[in-house]
């Protein structure tokens, strides 16, 4: 495992993880390693602190999936564009119909943004609800493990058997085995869909209007369509950049190591000197907003929060030669795209 770096981050135990093992037991063909972003991360630019004073804490990674170390893949879709990261080859490969099923890593939308900009089938489930037994994990609380697919079936098939649950693994194992499969969901069941229309607003026009014509769709269909509210929006993205940035600075032990691209090195010794308040301040915010919402799915049982996959259609490759070679970074797009 190198994260997309020159640099092994394969466990020192030298096991091969609970993910690819139940693939093969039932059958799988594992073809090989993918490339993706250098460790999920990109090129800093300042930000303003989420406690309203001067912080050392800078936006984390780009989601284009540009790795000057290692090469960029190609969006087969549109060379032009970016594929999405940082499991940008995860989704390159299902979209060129190279492979039918991938593994993805997201912390931020690293199998959300690829699978909509290479137009494949991408879930990021609960977290911890497929073991990460012996893989690394440098983003704790932020970070899972999730299937990359052409179609719906393939993609449940996939997430099924990843999240058998492992004995060895102590919140994996509090979970039931999804290969019993669900219950029908039966007639009477609510059928309701909530939408924030500040969120939505933040997309560009051609997304909104595909997000419109689907809740037409919906509410055709027989779904009530609400209208709900999601406090905090930009505060709640600082915060779950700042968590992700600070868990991963933390766990790279060499943050300086030459290997990495100079921007990585930056970001790994920013997120390593995060002050302990602002960490806890964002910790603060993440419960809030989880409580906020608890409260929406009790106020609406069966309650479903659609949302724009991403807030674009897609990422355009620039003009510069260099671009590829040496990198590109555009923080502000990036956190908006984390969301």
């Amino acid at each position: 495992m190198t994260l997309g770096s020159t640099q092994s981050f394969t466990n020192p135990k030298n096991t091969t993880s609970w993910c690819v093992l139940k693939w093969e037991e039932v059958g799988a063909i594992i073809i090989g390693k993918l490339n993706m972003h250098e460790l999920g991360l990109g090129k800093p630019l300042p930000k303003p602190s989420l406690l309203g004073h001067p912080s050392p804490f800078h936006s984390p990674a780009d989601t284009t999936g540009n790795n000057p170390v290692t090469g960029t893949p190609t969006n087969h879709h549109n060379p032009a564009y970016y594929p999405g990261g940082s499991s940008s080859a995860s989704g390159t490969t299902v979209s060129s119909n190279l492979l039918p099923l991938t593994l993805g890593c997201d912390g931020g939308g690293s199998i959300r943004i690829p699978s909509a900009y290479c137009g494949i089938y991408g879930l990021k489930p609960t977290h911890s609800r497929i073991s990460r037994s012996s893989s690394t994990n440098h983003a704790f609380s932020t970070s899972v493990i999730g299937p990359m697919a052409s179609n719906m079936a393939d993609l449940e098939i996939g997430y099924r058997i990843l999240a058998t649950p492992n004995p060895e693994d102590r919140v994996s194992a509090m979970f039931a085995s999804p290969l019993a499969g669900a219950k029908p969901a039966g007639k009477n069941r609510q059928k309701v869909i909530g939408i924030c229309k500040q969120w939505i607003d933040a997309s560009a026009p051609s997304v909104q209007n595909i997000c419109h014509d689907a809740l037409t769709y919906f509410s055709s269909s027989g779904y009530e369509i609400v209208d709900i509210d999601l406090p905090y929006l930009h505060e709640g993205q600082l915060s779950h950049a700042l968590t992700i940035l600070s868990e991963i600075g933390t766990g790279v032990a060499d943050c300086n190591n030459q290997s990495f691209t100079p921007s990585n090195k930056i970001l790994l010794s920013v997120g390593a000197q995060t002050p302990a308040h602002d960490f806890l301040m964002a910790q603060k915010m993440r419960s809030l907003l989880m409580s906020h919402l608890s409260y929406l799915f009790q106020k609406h049982p069966g309650l479903l929060i659609v949302t724009p996959t991403t807030p674009n259609a897609g990422w355009c490759i620039g003009s510069s030669p260099g671009e590829l070679k040496y990198g590109i970074s555009d923080a502000n797009m990036s956190v908006k795209s984390m969301t």
